[in-house]
């Protein structure tokens, strides 16, 4: 049932990103957006060779890695980032590798203590569900879901608040347009994962004998693009079931 998507990096405006004293750092992520992998690699294998931030360095080692599926190096670049820092990027990442390693435990470990330790990142949560889905959990998929659908209904509404902040304000058309393209990105991104996140409930419940809480989410992705054929399919299960009582 689960799609896994690529990984959906930080929304840093290069001219933005953190640690900005450190030139090589930057040009690391710098190339990271810009999606020049091998280059990325060579910066992150210079700063661990001059031992200046190496946990920034081994993560974004392990980004680069990733988007080379190169899993194996990847999952050790996260590992040495771990020891080096504490946040909640860096456990997500984990997950998302060891989602596509297709170790699931570990993955589902490594989500929940990145969701843990910043419950505002609904894409955590989304792989988390994701995860939680491929392993038959179906009532914690149920419960994070439905948590994810609501966190992105908040994401999304934030992010048309800024564009609306964004369209009044005095800044050069030519940035305003790429700030407000950025954003409008991320809310068709929301949708999608909310959709998912609608269909995986709707089968979650169906596989609980829930079939009022099954129907309810899959109503909600009837017409979707993606999921409206499977959707309907599922309600005429449903309905089936109500006239075989």
């Amino acid at each position: 049932m689960p799609d896994y998507p690529t990984i959906q990096l930080p929304d840093y405006p290069i001219t933005q990103l953190p640690n900005p004293n450190s030139p090589l750092l930057r040009k690391l992520k710098a190339l990271t957006y810009l999606q020049q992998h091998d280059a990325a690699l060579a910066v992150a294998d210079e700063l661990l060779a001059i031992r200046r931030y190496p946990g920034d360095a081994y993560y974004w080692r392990a980004v680069n890695e990733l988007q080379l599926e190169r899993l194996d190096r990847a999952w050790d670049d996260i590992e040495s980032a771990d020891k080096a820092m504490v946040n909640s990027d860096v456990p997500k990442l984990a997950g998302i590798i060891e989602m596509r390693r297709r170790v699931l435990d570990v993955a589902r470990q490594r989500l929940e203590l990145s969701r843990e330790r910043n419950r505002a990142d609904c894409e955590t949560s989304y792989y988390l569900h994701l995860v939680l889905a491929d392993q038959g959990r179906w009532d914690d998929v149920v419960n994070v879901a439905v948590g994810t659908a609501e966190c992105l209904d908040g994401a999304e509404a934030y992010a048309r608040e800024q564009i609306a902040l964004i369209a009044a304000s005095a800044i050069p058309e030519a940035r305003k347009a790429r700030q407000i393209a950025r954003r409008e990105q991320q809310i068709a991104s929301a949708g999608r994962m909310r959709a998912t996140c609608w269909f995986n409930a709707a089968v979650a419940n169906f596989n609980l004998s829930k079939p009022d809480e099954a129907r309810r989410f899959a109503e909600k992705v009837n017409t979707d693009e993606q999921f409206g054929e499977r959707a309907r399919d599922l309600l005429a299960r449903l309905a089936g079931r109500d006239v075989g009582r």
